[in-house]
């Protein structure tokens, strides 16, 4: 899984979803991902189909449908308080 440290698609697309390479190495997590294993949780602000997740996850790498390994994003949505312009 060394080479998975090269694989700049997987960083890129990471990154676009706002997990970056370089926050996951500081922490120390980079290793455990590249070992195989699951980071601890962390909170993650994501990105998804102009949309912002706040998300307590754990990621680990997996296989994809293309054999290519992706980052998978285990957790829960953590609660927003309500917005009182909401209500009608």
């Amino acid at each position: 899984m060394k080479n998975i440290l090269e694989n700049n698609a997987l960083w890129e697309r990471a990154y676009q979803i706002g997990i970056d390479k370089r926050m996951l190495e500081r922490k120390g997590y980079l290793d455990i991902l590249v070992a195989g294993d699951e980071t601890p949780e962390m909170d993650l602000r994501l990105n998804v189909d102009d949309m912002i997740i706040w998300i307590t996850a754990t990621l680990k790498l997996v296989p994809g449908n293309d054999g290519e390994m992706e980052i998978a994003v285990n957790g829960k949505i953590v609660e927003q308080e309500d917005d009182d312009d909401d209500e009608e």
